[in-house]
Parts: C-alpha cells; sequence; structure tokens
C-alpha cells in the first residue's frame, strides 16, 4: 500500500488508513513523501543534504507512532514535479494494491473532500485509490466496527461486494450491503432486479442487507453517518481503465463521512503486497 506523507494532519489519516488496511490485507505500507518543490534539497551541497536526512528522520518518526504494531513498512523518498506525479510513479514501478491519501484541510472535520493531490490521483492512478476522512487518525472510527458496500445494480459491485466481505472477515466487523434503487422517472425495473440479486448475495455472505431509495450517491453518503469504511465499486475509474470516473463514485468523493475504498471492475487485491 502506498500512502503520501509530510507530516501534516490530512497525511496522518491517509497513513492511519493504510495501517488498517494493511492488517486486512496482510501487506506492506510504503509511506511516500515528495518534497513540495520550493524545499531545495542537494545531494552535492553538504548543508542541504543534511536537512533532507533531518527531515526524513523526522518523518520516519512520526510515521512510527502513526504505524505502531506494524512491523512491515517503510518510508521512501520520491522527488518529482507534483506529490501526485510522485505517489504515482512510485505506486506504478511497486504495482501497488491501492494507494492511500487524506482529505483536503480545507474541508469540514469528519468529511471526505478531495484535495488537489488527491483529485489528480483518482484521474490517473494506476490501482484502488483509498481516502481518509479529515481528522480520522484522531478519531475513534479509526477502529472498526462497520463496514457498508453500495450495491446498485451495475456489475463494478459485484467486484467491491468481493473485496468489501473480505475486508470485513479479516477485520472481524459486520458487513452491511446497501442496495440502493432509484425512485421515479427514474426507476428501472431491470436494475432493480439486478440490485435484488446483489443484496441476495450479500446475504447469502452473511451480510445485512439495507434496502435505500432516492438518488445513489446522496444514499449511499446518507448511510456513510454510520458507516467506519464504505466500499464503491468503480468500472470507469480513469487511469485504471482509462474512462471517467463513475458519477456516484465521484460525488461521493465530495459527501462520504467515514472512509472510502473506490474499488475498480475486477480488482484483486492479493495477499503480501504493498498496499
Amino acid at each position: 500500500m502506498v500512502s503520501g506523507y509530510e507530516g501534516r494532519p490530512q497525511s496522518r489519516d491517509g497513513v492511519a488508513l493504510a495501517r488498517l488496511l494493511g492488517f486486512a490485507w496482510d501487506a506492506r505500507v510504503l509511506a511516500v513523501w515528495v518534497p513540495d518543490r520550493d524545499e531545495r534539497y542537494s545531494v552535492t551541497d553538504h548543508r542541504l543534504r543534511r536537512a533532507r536526512i533531518e527531515a526524513s528522520q523526522l518523518l520516519r518518526e512520526s510515521a512510527a507512532e502513526l504505524l505502531a504494531g506494524f512491523s512491515d513498512w517503510d518510508l521512501t523518498l520520491q522527488p518529482a514535479s507534483t506529490p501526485a506525479r510522485g505517489l504515482h510513479d512510485v505506486a506504478a514501478e511497486q504495482q501497488a494494491s491501492a494507494l492511500v491519501v487524506g482529505s483536503s484541510h480545507l474541508g469540514p472535520v469528519g468529511r471526505v473532500v478531495v484535495g488537489s493531490t488527491a483529485a489528480r490521483l483518482l484521474a490517473q492512478a494506476p490501482c484502488p485509490v483509498a481516502i481518509a476522512p479529515r481528522g480520522w487518525s484522531e478519531s475513534e472510527r479509526s477502529r472498526p466496527t462497520r463496514l457498508g458496500v453500495g450495491l446498485d445494480g451495475c456489475a463494478d459491485c459485484e467486484s467491491a461486494l468481493g473485496e468489501a466481505r473480505r475486508l470485513a472477515d479479516r477485520l472481524g466487523v459486520d458487513l452491511v450491503g446497501l442496495g440502493v434503487a432509484e425512485t421515479g422517472r427514474r426507476f428501472d425495473r431491470q436494475k432493480a432486479k439486478r440490485i435484488d440479486s446483489q443484496l441476495d448475495l450479500a446475504s447469502a455472505s452473511g451480510a445485512q442487507a439495507v434496502r435505500l431509495e432516492g438518488h445513489t450517491a446522496e444514499a449511499l453518503a446518507a448511510a456513510s453517518h454510520d458507516l467506519d469504511l464504505l466500499v464503491v465499486g468503480c468500472r470507469a475509474c480513469s487511469g485504471v481503465v482509462g474512462h471517467p470516473l463513475r458519477s456516484v463514485s465521484r460525488r461521493l468523493i465530495r459527501t462520504s463521512r467515514c472512509p472510502l475504498l473506490i474499488v475498480p471492475q475486477g480488482s484483486v487485491v492479493p495477499g503480501n503486497a504493498i498496499v
């Protein structure tokens, strides 16, 4: 698992979420520091080189506190033109199973609000992306008990359901399948049948099946108030399959009240991988 880390509160939230997912997936966590472009570090100037070493050491010490009890992790420095570019390059090189980031510091506490780095990653990430709400590392909700998965009848939801089931089993938490059927003029009888089938599949795997009505993104965002992690599918996640992000996922990254894991169709997180 690759998680951006430069010591700021939002990156602490991301590393804390990476720790949780790393335990669940039995995966190595790689914290990545991409220095700001105005931080003039040099490998030839002795003074500047020492400043970079000292900065890296401080980051490693603070990351160690966040990752206490987690043995398989490391911190690396990745120079790049932007943080998103650096994280993307490391994730692609390491064949990471997921990229984890925190929310924008401009958003409200407890809400997933994508900043510039996360927005760029969502547009070009080579793997699933997880986003932690602002302040999540200091919240009691960082110890999960209830995990939800969005089911709206689309094929990509089945990949999300499979990953959510594995996560719930490894974390020892309750799983809730959230089937959302849009009403009114948007009602689609065939889609409603697919949602029923996905809810039956969720029930057969031991999950609680909950039926919701309304706009899919709004219904899932409302349900996220009572969840500790929300998993959604992404049939068309840009950078994963090269198409625009689905509207449901795009809206949830602005409105979810719990960590969000966006899983592309057919994605499988292997054990002992860098997540």
